[in-house]
C-alpha cells in the first residue's frame, strides 16, 4: 500500500506540474508536506525552485537494474538535480568504500555469495565403524612338545573389539564446477591416505589424477559404506592383498560417456603405479611398496567399458597388472572380467543385486603340480543380493536382509582346490546415515588349495559380526 500511495501522489504531482501557473498575487503558504525529500544515506538534497513532492523511500530488494518504464517513473517522481552522495550515514559514521568508490553494503548486495563464487565450496564427509567379532577357525599354532616348539593344528576361538574404519574426507568444488578435488584419510590406528586426487569433468569427458581405486569390477569400485555387507570378504582379501589385483594406487584415468544414447556407453582407460614384494613379508599382511622410477615398466594398465541395459549397469574390463611373486621381482599378469549391477527403488523399499566373474593369470600353484613354465589360470565368481524394507529416501528407517556367495578356483588344471565363501546378514538403521549390522560368515578351502595365499592350511572358519556405523 505504501508503494501504491506513493505512485498516486507522484501521478497527481505530474498532473499538477503540467498545469499553467496561476497568478493570484499571493505568496504560497509553506506546507510541511511539501518539504524537499531527504537524500539517500541521510544527506540533504539541495534546494529547488519547485518543491519536491512527498514520497516514500523504497529500497530495492534485488541488485538488478530497473527497467526503462521504472526509470521513467522514478525520473518523473523526483524532478530536479540528483542529490550528491553523502559521505556520512546515521550518526556521522563514514561508510567504507572500495577503490572504485562503491560502498561495502552495496557491494555485498550486488554480489551475494561472492566468497563462494571466488573460492568454490568445501564439503566435509566421513564415517565411523565399530565392530565386535566372534571368530572360530582352524589354524596352525606353536606348541611346546618335548621342550620343542612344534607347529600343530588347533581350533581357536576369539572375540575381538575393533574400530576398522574412521574416515574423514574433504571434497572441494571450484567455482567453475567442472574442477573438483578429494582428500580422504583413515585415522583408525595409524593415519593412512585412502584417496587424494584432482578431477576435471564435463558432460562427456573425465580426467582424474592422484590416488584412488583402480576401475576394475563394479563391486570393488563401490564404497564399503554403500555395500550392504560389513566388509568385502575373503575373495577380496585374496585378489587385492595376495594377487595385486585392483586396489587403491597412484594413477590417472581418462573417461568418455555419451548420455544422448539410451544405453549410455562409457569407456575408461588408465595407468596405475605397480608395487613389489618387500623383503620381510608378514604372515597375515603381504608387505608391498610402490615401484620407484628406476624400475621400468612400473605401471599397470586398465580399461573398462559400461552400458545400461534394461535398467542394469553391465560392464567389462581388462587389467594388465604388475605382480610380485618373490621379493624385489615383478612380472606382468592379466585379468579380464564382466559384471552386472542392478539397483531399483520401489514405493516401499529397494532391491540391489551384484554379479561378477573374472579370469586371469596367477603365480600361485600347488607344490605337486608338474611345472610347465606357464602361469596358473584362476577363475573367480561372486554375487550379492539385498532387499530393503523402507529406506526409500535418505535418513528414512529401513531393514535390509542380504547375502553374498563367492568362489575361487586358483588353478583350472588342479582339482579339489576351490575356496568358498558365504555371508548372510541384516541391516537396521536410517538409510545412508546410520546402521546396525548383524552378519554371519563361513569360509572353506579344499585340500588342494595352493600354499602361499595363507599361512598353514586353507581357511576353515566361522564368524559372527556385530557392527555399528554412522556416516556424516
Amino acid at each position: 500500500m505504501v508503494v501504491t500511495l506513493s505512485g498516486i501522489l507522484a501521478t497527481g504531482w505530474r498532473a499538477h506540474a503540467q498545469e499553467p501557473p496561476r497568478d493570484t498575487g499571493v505568496a504560497p503558504t509553506a506546507d510541511p508536506s511539501r518539504a524537499a525529500p531527504e537524500a539517500v544515506d541521510g544527506g540533504t538534497a539541495p534546494p529547488s525552485e519547485t518543491p519536491a513532492p512527498p514520497s516514500v523511500e523504497t529500497k530495492p530488494t534485488s541488485p538488478a537494474l530497473p527497467g526503462a518504464a521504472e526509470k521513467a517513473e522514478a525520473t518523473a517522481a523526483a524532478p530536479g538535480p540528483a542529490a550528491p552522495a553523502a559521505e556520512t550515514e546515521g550518526k556521522g559514521k563514514k561508510k567504507k568504500r572500495d577503490k572504485n568508490g562503491k560502498k561495502d553494503k552495496d557491494r555485498d548486495e550486488a554480489a551475494p555469495g561472492l566468497e563462494q563464487l571466488r573460492f568454490g565450496s568445501f564439503e566435509l564427509k566421513g564415517r565411523v565403524l565399530a565392530r565386535s567379532e566372534f571368530d572360530r577357525r582352524d589354524t596352525i599354532v606353536l606348541d611346546n612338545i618335548g621342550n620343542t616348539l612344534t607347529p600343530v593344528g588347533r581350533t581357536v576361538d576369539s572375540l575381538d573389539l575393533s574400530v576398522p574404519s574412521a574416515r574423514v574426507s574433504l571434497h572441494y568444488t571450484a567455482p567453475t564446477e567442472w574442477l573438483t578435488a578429494v582428500a580422504e584419510l583413515d585415522i583408525a590406528g595409524r593415519p593412512d591416505m585412502k584417496d587424494g586426487y584432482v578431477q576435471a569433468k564435463n558432460s562427456h569427458f573425465i580426467v582424474r589424477a592422484g590416488q584412488f581405486k583402480v576401475p576394475v569390477s563394479a563391486m570393488e569400485a563401490t564404497s564399503p559404506w554403500a555395500l550392504p555387507v560389513v566388509r568385502r570378504g575373503l575373495l577380496n582379501d585374496v585378489l587385492v592383498g595376495r594377487m595385486d589385483y585392483g586396489g587403491r594406487r597412484p594413477g590417472v584415468i581418462f573417461g568418455f560417456r555419451d548420455k544422448s544414447l539410451d544405453w549410455h556407453p562409457r569407456l575408461t582407460v588408465g595407468a596405475f603405479q605397480g608395487s613389489y614384494l618387500a623383503v620381510d613379508p608378514t604372515p597375515r599382511d603381504r608387505d608391498t611398496d610402490l615401484l620407484n622410477a628406476m624400475k621400468f615398466p612400473s605401471q599397470s594398465v586398465v580399461a573398462r567399458a559400461e552400458v545400461d541395459i534394461l535398467g542394469a549397469d553391465v560392464g567389462a574390463y581388462y587389467e594388465n597388472r604388475i605382480g610380485s611373486p618373490v621379493p624385489f621381482q615383478t612380472y606382468r599378469y592379466w585379468t579380464a572380467g564382466a559384471d552386472l549391477y542392478y539397483d531399483r527403488v520401489f514405493y516401499n523399499g529397494g532391491f540391489r543385486f551384484w554379479l561378477e566373474g573374472m579370469y586371469g593369470t596367477s603365480w600361485y600353484e600347488h607344490a605337486s603340480k608338474v611345472r610347465d613354465g606357464k602361469d596358473a589360470m584362476f577363475v573367480a565368481a561372486r554375487t550379492m543380493v539385498a532387499y530393503r524394507f523402507g529406506g526409500t529416501t535418505d535418513e528414512a528407517f529401513y531393514v535390509e536382509p542380504y547375502g553374498l556367495a563367492a568362489v575361487l578356483d586358483p588353478d583350472a588344471q588342479v582339482t579339489s582346490d576351490h575356496l568358498w565363501e558365504g555371508v548372510v546378514g541384516v541391516n537396521v538403521g536410517y538409510w545412508r546415515r546410520a546402521r546396525l549390522s548383524l552378519q554371519g560368515e563361513i569360509n572353506k578351502g579344499q585340500r588342494n588349495f595352493p600354499a602361499g595365499y595363507f599361512v598353514g592350511p586353507p581357511p576353515d572358519r566361522q564368524a559372527v559380526i556385530l557392527q555399528a556405523g554412522v556416516a556424516f
